[in-house]
């Protein structure tokens, strides 16, 4: 039976994504940079010596080789003996500033499988060498362990290949080392994900356990460091590292988080007030360049109006979820996934039967009785307002405390603005900045649930500060807002995962329950030898 395992990138965080790779040894087709991405090269034929065998999936090379990425291949090939006439050589530079790193991992040809047995790595900041070391691949996927600090750049040449009248191909490097953690050496170990299925709020999925080092190699645990997760082979997501205590026994406890996570430490989002953009480009802009996402196309080509303001990344990417109806999930993803719950109106259901164990609950909440909901409306007024008054010399950025257009500046220069700031410079003189606000006009709406006992005890769930809701959308997101309130029952179970993710439709399965459907809210997963998590489905309203 398989076991989880935890795989640890311990590398520096962001050099990968600062580092330029050039070869001058190489083939016209093939691009050293993209040996820094998880890329799938090709298993072709070529005419090296003893390395096309039959009947082992080898396809003919290509006749356009540059439509594929191929990591680093050398335009010299070895000679019979192994041996390069002058070794290939490459240059790692980092653009970054400087890293600190205790080693490099790198990936050679699989297929054949060839590698260098000779691989000398100079360690620079700038000019000035800083290690020089030679090492000795044993395999086609090797890890040099050395550490070394504050260097930005490497000079890594190569020799004496494992066959004869072979290219050097390099499919994949990276700085650091991949440690696989086992069951003897984690203990302790849990995932927990949940979802929101209107994201009137974001909830972080999280990875906490104790680790022991096996090996002589100390580890580094710095901030952003990724860990996968796995059951065996099956991929349960990824982790960050937020935190870790080194404790007296020796052990070490991590707590991680994830792309959520990132995104809650990732700063702010300068929001805007928004006419109709779409709303990929308005996701597009939150999310950035450091947080891979794939969105549903149901959730594209949908126009964003009303008001975002500058505030954290995740609420703002809650802000906008809540209006198209979407919702966030990073659970057996490699990125943030932003997909549209189903429920039992538009899909059928997948049945647990026969995967839960005994012991499943059903709870209910407080009957919700209704829901209240503002819809704002903001258009340019005439009312005008100074946002700055100062002597400014250099640059500086003013926040401001409402939406404002219509900027004008005396004394000096806007550089950049936007709804809710400007970035200004002067030089030395007073500088005056005034802005013309925005009529914001509100209109609540409301939902009554008349499916209720009398006497009832009103419980109204409101919404009133979701700036994007206007009269083009306030009345399909108050009839969603009202729909998952009436939801006011969940089922507690554990649940022998197969194909399972958070935000699935699901039955319960059970004639106790009446095979009741529900989406799936959250994971709570103990690692260990069987795949059963503590599962919550918040089940869909039966009342009619």
């Amino acid at each position: 039976m398989a076991w989880p395992k935890i795989v640890y990138e311990d590398v520096p965080v962001g050099a990968q994504d600062h580092t330029i790779v050039t070869a001058k040894d190489k083939q016209p087709w093939c691009d050293p940079q993209d040996m820094l991405e998880e890329i799938a090269t090709p298993q072709v034929a070529t005419l090296e010596e003893d390395y096309w065998v039959l009947g082992r999936n080898f396809r003919f090379f290509p006749d356009a080789p540059a439509s594929n990425t191929w990591g680093w291949w050398s335009s010299s090939m070895c000679d019979e003996n192994g041996d390069f006439a002058t070794p290939p050589v490459m240059e790692w530079t980092l653009k970054g500033g400087l890293f600190t790193c205790i080693g490099l991992t790198l990936t050679f040809d699989p297929y054949g499988p060839t590698w260098p047995t000779w691989m000398r790595v100079q360690w620079y900041r700038d000019e000035e060498l800083l290690e020089d070391k030679v090492f000795h691949p044993n395999g086609y996927q090797y890890s040099a362990f050395n550490t070394v600090r504050l260097f930005n750049r490497l000079v890594i040449s190569f020799d004496k290949m494992t066959h004869g009248y072979r290219y050097l191909k390099v499919q994949r490097g990276i700085y650091g080392i991949i440690r696989t953690f086992g069951k003897d050496e984690y203990s302790n170990a849990s995932i927990y994900e949940a979802v929101n299925l209107i994201s009137d709020g974001l909830e972080i999925g999280d990875l906490v356990f104790n680790v022991r080092n096996l090996s002589t190699l100390p580890f580094s645990f710095l901030r952003k460091q990724q860990l996968a997760v796995y059951h065996g082979d099956t991929f349960l997501g990824l982790r960050f590292i937020t935190a870790h205590t080194e404790m007296s026994d020796g052990r070490y406890k991590i707590t991680a988080q994830d792309y959520l996570g990132l995104l809650s430490d990732g700063g702010d989002h300068y929001g805007g007030v928004y006419n109709g953009e779409l709303s990929e480009v308005v996701l597009a802009d939150i999310l950035g360049e450091d947080i891979p996402y794939t969105l549903d196309d149901a959730l594209k080509g949908i126009p964003i109006y009303g008001w975002l303001p500058k505030g954290a990344r995740i609420d703002n990417l809650a802000r906008v979820l809540f209006v198209i109806g979407g919702c966030a999930s990073t659970f057996r993803s490699r990125v943030l996934r932003l997909f549209k719950p189903k429920s039992s109106k538009i899909a059928n259901p997948t049945s647990l039967n026969g995967r839960t164990r005994t012991g499943t609950t059903v709870h209910t909440d407080k009957v919700v009785t209704g829901v209240l909901l503002t819809e704002h409306s903001f258009v340019p007024g005439t009312d005008t307002a100074e946002v700055y008054k100062a002597v400014l010399d250099g640059t500086d950025t003013v926040p401001f405390s409402e939406p404002m257009c219509d900027l004008s500046i005396e004394g000096r220069t806007i550089e950049e603005w936007g709804a809710n700031y400007a970035i200004i410079s002067g030089n030395g003189g007073m500088v005056t900045l005034t802005g013309t606000k925005y009529n914001h006009y509100t209109k609540v709406l409301t939902k009554e649930n008349t499916l209720v006992e009398a006497g009832t005890i009103p419980n109204v769930k409101k919404c009133t500060d979701a700036y994007l809701v206007g009269p083009h959308n306030s009345a399909e997101v108050l009839e969603r807002y009202f729909e998952y309130y009436r939801r006011n029952s969940y089922a507690m179970t554990e649940l022998r995962l197969e194909q399972d993710e958070v935000g699935d439709l699901v039955a319960l399965g059970s004639k106790l329950y009446n095979g009741r459907v529900g989406n799936i809210t959250s994971v709570d997963l103990t690692l260990s030898k069987k795949l059963v998590a503590n599962v919550r489905i918040l089940l869909e309203d039966d009342t009619g």
